[in-house]
């Protein structure tokens, strides 16, 4: 199947839209940067104050081993997500 000038042209001109509405915007960039770095300071405040909230020193009465062992992952799990947000940047 042969392809006209005048389809070739509408074919780079369509491909060419595509290409350029996938580009991201760089204040949308940006934006986002700035979003990774907001999000990195919750979750490093949020470790702080689990890792002072799980001090033993501090907890008084007894404590459901489910419940540290819970906190406990999601400490990890905000720390990865942290590194995470932290290779992105």
């Amino acid at each position: 199947m042969k392809v006209t000038k005048k389809q070739l042209r509408r074919i780079i001109k369509e491909e060419k839209a595509r290409i350029l509405k996938e580009q991201a915007d760089p204040m949308e960039l940006e934006f986002a940067k700035n979003d990774l770095k907001a999000m990195q300071g919750i979750i490093q405040e949020f470790q702080t104050g689990m890792k002072m909230a799980m001090d033993p020193d501090r907890i008084t009465g007894v404590v459901d081993a489910q419940l540290v062992a819970d906190v406990k992952a999601i400490m990890e799990m905000a720390e990865a997500l942290r590194q995470k947000i932290y290779d992105q940047r």
